[in-house]
């Protein structure tokens, strides 16, 4: 099968190009037949949300749901919950990101605190000296001493497990959401509006919702 793009594939879309052939290949077209559609999880082939649910619980491991109500977290904005959904996969308009898509050069992909690292979501938001700095104060605030994770699933993950107490997980996963947030928002003032950004006005923004 041959087909015209309009621009050229990335290589990752190469790769999901070839996986939907290979996908297709063993299919046969049948003359004369209407196409429809068939939910396999069910024996009349009708799609269900019972059974859709049904079928992420058995193929989702208990990690898997532990991470999703890290990120899906119960009083947070949905804007947030999505934000933080893209963040884990690397998916945010981070200059890392923007440099993938040729919308920044590869001399434009350093990070707006340092200057110093590409500006990845796990270096923007964990490894950057000033984001570590802003989540050793929270640390401190709460009385707590932890190293962070390597990873922005592990800061999610490890993160409700840090206090005791529903009530106490809760308010520890919304801060956790805040305060990456929080970063983001003073990221873009540095970007869009060619801001000076201390401690301080972090704290505002993850506490106050100010900046």
């Amino acid at each position: 099968m041959d087909l015209v793009w309009l621009r050229n594939l990335l290589s990752y879309e190469e790769q999901q190009y070839h996986h939907l052939l290979s996908m297709l290949e063993p299919t046969i077209i049948r003359q004369g037949k209407n196409d429809k559609l068939i939910w396999p999880c069910n024996s009349d082939g009708s799609f269900s949300v019972k059974s859709c649910c049904s079928l992420i619980d058995n193929t989702s491991s208990a990690n898997d749901r532990v991470f999703e109500a890290n990120v899906w977290i119960k009083g947070a904005p949905p804007k947030v919950q999505v934000f933080l959904w893209l963040a884990v996969q690397d998916k945010v308009s981070t200059r890392a990101f923007l440099h993938q898509w040729t919308v920044l050069s590869a001399t434009q992909v350093s990070c707006v605190f340092c200057s110093s690292d590409l500006e990845t979501s796990e270096h923007l938001f964990i490894h950057c000296n000033f984001s570590r700095s802003v989540w050793m104060k929270v640390l401190d605030w709460w009385g707590i001493q932890c190293c962070l994770p390597r990873t922005l699933d592990s800061l999610l993950l490890q993160w409700p497990e840090m206090v005791h107490g529903k009530f106490q997980r809760l308010a520890w996963r919304l801060i956790s959401s805040s305060t990456i947030w929080g970063i983001w928002l003073l990221r873009n003032k540095i970007v869009f509006e060619e801001r000076t950004i201390n401690l301080f006005d972090c704290f505002s923004t993850i506490f106050l919702g100010t900046s």
